[in-house]
């Protein structure tokens, strides 16, 4: 209880408390202590502290002013000390910065006290105005009052001052404890006032977090919300691009199959020609004949004639006779008789002369013929001399007494012409006689004019058939010129064949034919691969399989890769049946809980045929349902979309589908009243397990139709509904099976077919690649190799070695070290064992015996110390045929974030795939393990099926398997979602998802007890899997770095702790071996790093069998494929194909990045341009900056040079092959380049490379004029042409040199480059032996450590 609060109890006065009525009552307290706070404010004069206490009172004021002053002294100190008590609240909070506010605060507050006593006078002076003001306020409140009452509020007030002064003058007599109590209680009532005020002010600022925290989950919440809209945003538009891509495909099949069209149009034609020429044969014989008969009839005619003649010279004379008995009367008549007759007999001479120009067409048409059979026999004559000319090697040329001959008869009809043309002279010659005894014609006038009609006749049928012929003569003519010109094409095509074939005739001849099933070593070729005829039966005591042989290899290869496919396929198919089997019967029971499930509900929606699980359904529905009112549709509104599940949305997770208006819709649905509908419409993939359809609509504004919280549902009808005596599972599992299988069947046949022909290419590549080193073995061109290349077991081989340039180079002696199947202690293993000088000068070879048992020997070398020559730790080795029991086989498992095709990003997942196929396709087991992602490419796995799940960490991964061009993939999905995200990269947390795969990957395996015999990750991606506690000691690691780029600390940390390293390129491996990231190995690991060239797909990257292509075509052909793909080319880009074949192709396919030297793709743009050069590129830039330079690069060129340069600022795979094969020059400028995979495939379709010298790009491109030792140390030919530099000069230096040699024709065409690139191998089948050398070799060391 405070001191006021006990004094009001008791009844009593506080001091200076007294009040008294009206406004003074009312507000002096406030004003004065309002006064008291001013003062000790505001004023800075300073007086003394004390005054003396001896000193009588002179007046009530100066007893109040020592009152106030007082007071005012015990307020200040109370507000010192509350000062103080926050300043250690506040410090007791912890908060150091208002503990320094509070403390400045604090002095001020000391010197506000020092200054105190100085203010007393001025407190008084101010107090006393104060009450002045008051009482003059208070009279001004009540001026409106009448006078009375405001005299007597101021007598009151003058009374209450006056009271106010003598409680004053008894206060300031009375103790000063009094004052004291006072100020200590009102001290403490301030320190609780300020305590209360900070409590308040915490409280608030309290509030003011829980406010912000609040505010904070809004914005996550909201943050989340669009997140999930960007997701699904991405995931239409992926969908939108699948959709896309997939009517690019079905555009490019269209295509494909026009292109069938037209080729088989083209051979109808063709055949159409042959009969039109044997027509036109046919019809020349007839035209002999006709002109036969024609011959004859004119001589009929012609003898007639005469004889008409004869008569009438007969009669004439007759008529002489008789002259002189005639009457004068009867000469007059003769005389007008003959008047007739001679106009008559003018117009016979008309007739005549029409009939001599008949004759002149007779002899015209004669001529033609005699010129069309001269034609036929020369070219009858001339297909038996090119006949000839195959078998016995001659020039088509016609001999010259055929053409003497042939002059003869020509000779012989001209003279039979002249005999026609003397007879048609003398039938003159009787005409003119007859007009001398014109006068004695009149008896036989009628006949002679009926004769000359029917001859009349007979010339215009005559003249009718003569044009007939003549045309179809000419046209015949025309189509046999054609021909001869073809057949003269042929025949010096021919010519150039025999000569080649005469100057290779004593040269080396090729292995197998690039573009031909046929193996016969002594008529093909392969790859570039040559030997001689002689050589054949050498190749075959070296192992190498050849002709039959190896024709009955690839056979067998082929039929059991076509068997294991088949298995695949049918493992798949059955699995998928299962699958889908009991999806169905699981989803049967929720399905009941449906009333629902229509296929139409009126006004509502309608399917446009009933919906069949595995097949495509088309859905309308009624925008009215969702939009009720008939009012404009905006451009928001416009936008519809459906979100579609299946079986209770329970199978997957719901898609996202935009809905498209219907136009011009004449078959509406029936049963719905058009006048209220407007159709929109949405086409679904229903999947073979669906049994209903789940589905609302919904549109960009938010609005949604669910049908009430009910959705919609539609009943999916199965193929197989029909009533069936067994029912059960396992007899529902075998009809779906046979039901996939045929609707699959045309596409399973077309990969049995692929893996046929791969596993067949690969054994022909392997029978190359041993061809190469059996003919390198025979010349020398090895330090080490084997007699025979292949021994077979049981029987001897002999092992050389050359040690001149090796690390025994210099030992006194040499022995080797002998073992067999890649073991380290087979019982026939031999040490030691001593080499003896051969027969050639420098090699040392030991002969030994090759056990029953042995598929394979190896061998290493060293001296009596400690050096050693083991092929960089890998060892040497041989195959044996035809030992016993099972080859030794490695089980390897690749870890992998990609994988092509079903998710590619970079290079990574090419090597991944082709890596595994062509280690595989050798005989051993391969895995690949891969995250499940959500955006794969599923069409492209086989069987996928639900194997596994288990507990890890706090997370249950769910474990898949499939297979991926007949490889088996094993798919991690965490439940956690990690690989659920829409994409592969780009997250920001990369590391933690990957991290996550690799651990996850190696707890499966121990679950499942498979680790393989060697684990190989590739990238920072998944190399922590090798350091996984889990993984055991026997199971070796292997990384490759595919890019230094990115994840530098953890390729570091592998380096150091797996069993060996490799990189994609040798020159790459040389260009980051002092990289800090790799030069961690050890000094006794220095073999530990190796590089080894990646290599493309030969059967995906085939000119042979490529159907982007217009024209197919292998090395050999070459020339006239790149031409028709290069016309194609041009036209595909809308560029001008005028003289194309004297101006190049300069292309580019690449990303547009920095990486790839942009700088350096502009300047060969315009230099290739400048120097009248095609140009065309295909590329995306990922950067925004760079993309827009290459559109103004494009609108730049295009309008300085146009018809000659082309851009597609997209990938494209049909386009990207058309490029291969068209281009001339392939530019590949990239500043760095671990690999680089488009210069091989341009050299595989014939384009000449033009690269930077870096990585990859220097380990398979060597120039023509700087590389001949260098491509000849990597047994090679030159193939192109490179440079060093990272100007611009550079490139145009060497684009320089390139366009220089193409403009060059006979340059060009003597160096061949094209072709010399086609026959170069740049596929897996030497890289993957590589590999396994030294997976071999890393399983050995593994078993070592255990």
């Amino acid at each position: 209880m405070t001191v006021r609060e006990r004094w009001r109890r008791e009844g009593r006065e506080l001091p200076g408390t007294r009040r008294t009525s009206g406004a003074l009552t009312r507000r002096t307290k406030k004003e004065i202590l309002r006064a008291v706070m001013t003062t000790s404010s505001d004023s800075s004069s300073s007086s003394s502290s004390s005054s003396s206490s001896e000193t009588p009172p002179v007046s009530i004021k100066n007893s109040e002013e020592e009152v106030r002053e007082k007071v005012h002294a015990r307020v200040a100190r109370a507000k010192a000390k509350a000062m103080e008590l926050a300043k250690t609240t506040k410090r007791t909070r912890g908060n150091d910065d208002e503990k320094q506010d509070e403390e400045k605060e604090d002095e001020e507050e000391r010197k506000a006290v020092k200054t105190a006593s100085s203010k007393r006078v001025l407190a008084a002076e101010t107090l006393q105005k104060s009450l002045d003001l008051l009482a003059a306020k208070g009279e001004e409140e009540d001026e409106e009052e009448d006078v009375d009452a405001r005299r007597k509020r101021s007598a009151d007030a003058v009374v209450a001052d006056e009271e106010f002064s003598r409680s004053r003058s008894e206060s300031f007599s009375s103790d000063d404890s009094t004052f004291e109590r006072v100020a200590e209680s009102e001290k403490e009532e301030a320190q609780k006032v300020l305590v209360e005020a900070l409590e308040a002010k915490l409280a608030e600022r309290e509030e003011n977090v829980n406010a912000l925290e609040r505010k904070v989950e809004e914005m996550e919440m909201e943050f989340r919300n669009a997140s999930e809209a960007l997701r699904a945003t991405q995931k239409e538009l992926e969908e939108k691009e699948s959709k896309m891509q997939e009517e690019r495909d079905a555009r490019e099949e269209k295509e494909v199959e026009a292109f069938l069209a037209l080729e088989r149009t083209f051979q109808l034609e063709m055949g159409s020609l042959k009969k039109e020429l044997e027509s036109s044969e046919r019809d020349a014989e007839t035209a002999r004949a006709e002109l036969e008969d024609i011959k004859r009839k004119l001589e009929m005619d012609i003898a007639r004639e005469k004889k008409v003649s004869e008569e009438l010279r007969k009669k004439v004379e007759e008529l002489k006779g008789r002259q002189s008995e005639d009457a004068s009367g009867e000469v007059e008549k003769k005389i007008r008789e003959n008047a007739q007759l001679t106009a008559e007999i003018n117009v016979l001479k008309d007739k005549v002369a029409h009939l001599t120009a008949l004759e002149s067409e007779v002899t015209r048409l004669k001529e033609k013929e005699t010129l069309n059979a001269s034609l036929e026999n020369e070219i009858e004559k001339m297909r038996v001399e090119i006949a000839n000319n195959k078998l016995n090697d001659s020039d088509a040329v016609i001999d010259e007494n055929e053409l003497s001959a042939l002059v003869d008869e020509n000779a012989s009809l001209k003279e039979e012409i002249g005999t026609l043309k003397l007879k048609v002279e003398s039938l003159q010659e009787s005409l003119k006689t007859t007009k001398a005894t014109i006068d004695v014609f009149q008896a036989t006038t009628e006949r002679f004019d009926l004769e000359t009609s029917e001859l009349m006749d007979e010339r215009e049928t005559l003249v009718k058939k003569i044009v007939d012929l003549e045309r179809m003569l000419q046209e015949s003519i025309e189509e046999q010129k054609a021909l001869q010109q073809a057949l003269a094409d042929e025949q010096e095509e021919n010519t150039k064949l025999v000569l080649a074939q005469k100057e290779k005739a004593s040269a080396p001849v090729p292995v197998a034919s690039s573009s031909s099933s046929s193996s016969s070593l002594s008529s093909t070729t392969e790859r570039g691969i040559v030997i001689n005829h002689h050589d054949e039966n050498e190749l075959r005591r070296q192992g190498v399989p050849v002709g039959e042989e190896l024709d009955a290899l690839t056979k067998d290869v082929g039929d059991r890769a076509y068997i294991k496919l088949y298995d695949h396929q049918a493992e798949a198919l059955m699995i998928e049946a299962v699958r889908i089997v009991d999806a169905r019967n699981t989803a049967k029971d929720s399905v009941k809980k449906f009333d629902n499930a229509f296929e139409s509900v009126r006004n509502v929606y309608a399917c446009t045929s009933r919906p069949l699980a595995g097949e495509k359904v088309t859905i309308l529905y009624n925008r009215k349902q969702l939009l009720p009112n008939n009012s404009a549709v905006s451009g928001e509104e416009k936008v519809m979309f459906a979100m579609v599940g299946y079986n209770g949305w329970s199978l997957q997770h719901a898609i996202k589908v935009d809905l498209q208006p219907i136009e011009n819709f004449h078959s509406p649905p029936k049963n719905h009243d058009q006048e209220k509908c407007e159709w929109w419409e949405f086409a679904l993939d229903v999947p073979s397990e669906a049994m209903v359809i789940d589905f609302v609509v919904g549109d960009s504004k938010g609005k949604f139709d669910n049908n009430n919280g009910k959705d919609y549902h539609i009943e999916a009808a199965v193929e197989t509904d029909e009533i069936v005596e067994d029912n059960s599972r396992e007899a529902q599992i075998e009809r779906e099976y046979h039901l996939i299988a045929e609707k699959r069947r045309e596409k399973n046949h077309e990969e049995l077919a692929f893996a046929r022909k791969c596993a067949e290419s690969a054994v022909r590549a392997k029978a190359a690649l041993l061809a190469k080193k059996a003919i390198s073995s025979i010349r020398g061109e090895f330090r080490v190799f084997t007699d025979p290349l292949r021994p077979k077991a049981g029987e001897r081989v002999t092992i050389r070695y050359r040690p001149d340039g090796g690390p025994l180079t210099f030992a006194r002696a040499i022995y080797v070290d002998i073992n067999f199947n890649r073991t380290q202690n087979h019982p026939a293993k031999m040490e030691k064992v001593n080499m003896r000088a051969g027969l050639n000068g420098g090699v040392l070879e030991t002969t030994i015996d090759v056990p029953l048992d042995a598929h394979v020997v190896d061998f290493s070398f060293r001296d009596n110390g400690i050096f050693v020559d083991d092929n960089e730790g890998a060892d040497y080795h041989c195959d044996v045929i035809g030992a016993s029991g099972i080859a030794p086989k490695l089980r390897i498992a690749h870890l992998a974030v990609e994988m092509a095709p079903i998710a590619k990003v970079g290079g990574l997942g090419d090597v991944v795939t082709a890596l595994s196929r062509s280690v595989q396709e050798q005989g051993h087991h391969v895995d690949v393990y891969v995250p499940k992602y959500d955006c794969m490419n599923y069409k492209e796995i086989e069987g996928l099926r639900k194997v596994d799940q288990f507990h890890y960490g706090n997370d249950v991964i769910n474990i898949y398997q499939g297979f991926v061009e007949g490889v088996r993939v094993t798919f991690i999905d965490p439940e956690c979602g990690h690989f659920r995200v829409g994409c592969i990269y780009g997250r920001g947390d990369d590391h933690v998802r990957f991290g996550y795969f690799s651990d996850a990957c190696v707890a499966y395996m121990k679950r499942a007890n498979c680790f393989p015999d060697v684990l190989h990750v590739h990238d920072w991606q998944t190399a922590p899997a090798i350091w996984s506690p889990d993984r055991p000691k026997t199971t070796a690691t292997a990384l490759t770095i595919h890019n230094l780029q990115f994840g530098q600390d953890l390729i570091r940390r592998a380096m150091i702790e797996c069993t060996f390293a490799t990189t994609v390129s040798p020159t790459y491996a040389e260009e980051i071996k002092h990289h800090p990231s790799i030069n961690v190995i050890p000094e006794n690991e220095s073999t530990k790093f190796k590089g080894i060239r990646n290599g493309i797909d030969n059967d995906i990257w085939d000119p042979s069998n490529d159907e982007f292509l217009p024209l197919r075509y292998d090395w050999q052909t070459c020339k006239e494929g790149k031409r028709e793909a290069k016309l194609e080319l041009l036209k595909r880009m809308r560029m001008d194909a005028t003289d194309f074949e004297s101006k190049p192709i300069v292309a580019c396919v690449t990303r547009l990045t920095e990486q790839k030297g942009v700088h350096l793709i502009k300047k060969a743009c315009r230099y290739a341009l400048e120097k009248g050069a095609y140009f065309v590129l295909l590329g995306s830039a990922p950067d925004d900056r760079i993309a827009n330079d290459f559109a103004n690069l494009a609108n730049e060129m295009k309008s300085q040079h146009p018809g000659r340069c082309g851009f597609f600022f997209s990938y494209d795979e049909p386009l990207s092959h058309l490029i291969y094969a068209g281009a001339d020059i392939f530019c590949v400028p990239s500043i760095f380049e671990p690999c680089g995979l488009t210069q091989m495939i341009a050299m595989r379709y014939g384009a000449v490379p033009l690269v930077r010298r870096t990585g990859g790009l220097r380990d398979t491109v060597f120039d023509v004029q700087l590389d001949p030792a260098r491509a000849a140390s990597y047994g090679k030919s030159c193939n192109g042409y490179n440079f060093d530099g990272e100007h611009e000069q550079d490139i145009e230096y060497a684009l320089k040199r390139a366009l220089g040699d193409y403009f060059d024709r006979e340059k060009w065409n003597q160096m061949n480059l094209p072709s010399v690139g086609m026959r170069q191998d740049w596929s897996w089948t030497a890289p993957s032996e590589r590999y396994i050398d030294l997976y071999w070799n890393a399983r050995r060391k593994a078993n070592r450590q255990q």
